[in-house]
């Protein structure tokens, strides 16, 4: 609707002679068109600057909101234009909760709630891969003797274009092995960058001379094509194949998919990459950021 300039703005209502003043309430010194309202707005600008690929934009001018977001599509990152429309999203909506007096999300925390809201979207969207429904467990839980469990995940850091891999190899008591956290470039997708971290978990298994291993990660769509025998045709495809690939250097290799909130330990070791500029490895420990989840996946509480 943006795009198409066709938002209830002041100046649309003025058009549509619903009001005669197509003042901007916020600043006061603009007509409100959607330009303005989502992007020029002084009161808004300060919220695009905390969305580091857009700062570059800050200062051009653009004839319509249109055109700004055909700057946004055209730098062909995914990952930016879905930021980009939540977070137009979020100050369309906070300007209406002020309007009518409605609780709405302080602007200083649009871009993080956009981050978070669009990787949670993504962790649970069904891509489409026909199978069973099953039950898939929410609670981490222990292989058994002697396999290992390794369990693997990705964040996104787009306001830097870098991601973060986690990884967690823990026995049949629930002790942590080792455990990895890795700063890489930003993958074109979630999925790209799900597959990735599960081909670090194989190379880390192999790494640490584990022979049985479990895989465990929380994107369904990723676990099923590890798990389907046809080739993968996705454009990903060719992680996967490698994962498979390496795979089969094991004597025995498993995957298994949890809910996101049984991987806590992973999500919160791919969330600390993000201050690394070198893998860290940790051996028989792991980072004290995800020591209480480890307690937690054990049921036992720290003393």
């Amino acid at each position: 609707m943006a795009a198409n300039d066709s938002l209830p703005t002041k100046k649309n209502l003025q058009r549509r002679k619903i009001v005669t003043d197509p003042t901007c309430d916020q600043c006061g010194e603009e007509d409100e068109d959607c330009l303005h309202a989502l992007w020029g707005c002084q009161s808004v600008k300060h919220v695009w600057w905390d969305f580091e690929c857009c700062r570059k934009f800050i200062s051009e001018r653009f004839v319509s909101f249109r055109d700004l977001f055909q700057g946004i599509l055209a730098q062909r990152n995914q990952h930016m234009a879905e930021l980009f429309a939540y977070m137009g999203w979020s100050l369309w909506y906070n300007r209406n909760a002020k309007r009518v007096g409605s609780t709405s999300l302080p602007a200083e925390k649009i871009f993080n709630d956009a981050v978070e809201r669009l990787q949670e979207f993504h962790s649970v969207q069904d891509y489409s891969i026909q199978d069973d429904v099953v039950v898939h467990s929410t609670q981490w839980r222990p292989p058994p003797h002697p396999t290992y469990k390794i369990n693997f995940d990705g964040a996104t850091f787009i306001e830097s274009d870098t991601a973060g891999l986690g990884v967690v190899a823990r026995d049949s008591d629930g002790m942590v092995i080792a455990s990895l956290s890795e700063r890489i470039s930003l993958p074109p997708t979630v999925a790209d960058l799900e597959a990735l971290a599960c081909r670090r978990a194989i190379l880390f298994a192999l790494e640490l001379g584990l022979q049985d291993v479990v895989f465990e990660g929380d994107s369904e769509v990723i676990i099923k094509h590890l798990k389907a025998e046809q080739p993968c045709l996705t454009a990903y495809g060719h992680i996967i194949d490698e994962a498979r690939s390496l795979s089969a250097r094991l004597r025995q290799a498993s995957y298994s998919h949890i809910r996101r909130k049984g991987n806590k330990v992973a999500d919160q070791l791919a969330k600390l990459a993000k201050s690394l500029y070198e893998p860290r490895v940790w051996m028989e420990d792991i980072h004290s950021n995800a020591l209480q989840y480890v307690f937690h996946d054990r049921g036992v509480m720290p003393v």
